[in-house]
């Protein structure tokens, strides 16, 4: 009597990083203190002992769910600078970095809002802000003296969170950007 060959169980090698994705977009759509296994499993269509399996402690996963979103940001960030060949390109590269697709929208805004407040209570979190700080500031200073890397570093951040609630026009930014870059 011949047996069916066994099924064997197969890892999904992406598993980690859609759980990562999950994360985020739970953390969007509920906040850090609203982010359960559980609303992650949902979101992510996975049996919930998959996220538990990958991830044994929250913490751990919104720490690298945040590290990756700081990571992502700061590659967009370093590469619209990285393209710049003069003065005049690289503050408009600021521009562009503050009104760009990596930027912009409800979701990005909120996941800084979230990272941000996180960081505040929490120290872990508070070094992978320093870290993306450091990594933005260092971009910065290819083209920008090192006061005028840490000025125009504030400005970004600043003018990302008040764009989701105040709008302010592309030539006023460019104008900011250009006196802050003779620092």
């Amino acid at each position: 009597m011949a047996t069916a060959p066994r099924k064997t169980w197969q890892q999904d090698p992406q598993r980690r990083t859609t759980i990562v994705r999950a994360t985020l977009d739970t953390i969007a759509l509920h906040g850090v203190d609203g982010t359960t296994y559980r609303k992650i499993a949902q979101c992510a269509a996975i049996p919930l002992g998959s996220v538990t399996y990958y991830f044994p402690s929250m913490q751990e996963l919104l720490l690298e769910a945040f590290s990756r979103l700081a990571q992502d940001a700061f590659t967009a960030f370093a590469a619209t600078l990285e393209r710049a060949q003069d003065m005049t390109q690289a503050r408009q590269a600021i521009v562009e970095i503050i009104f760009g697709d990596v930027t912009a929208g409800d979701k990005t805004n909120q996941l800084s809002y979230e990272l941000y407040s996180y960081a505040c209570r929490t120290p872990v979190m508070k070094q992978v802000m320093k870290n993306w700080m450091s990594q933005s500031r260092a971009s910065l200073e290819r083209h920008f003296s090192p006061l005028a890397a840490v000025a125009l570093d504030a400005l970004i951040e600043g003018l990302i969170l008040h764009r989701s609630v105040i709008p302010v026009a592309q030539e006023d930014v460019f104008r900011m950007v250009a006196q802050l870059s003779e620092l």
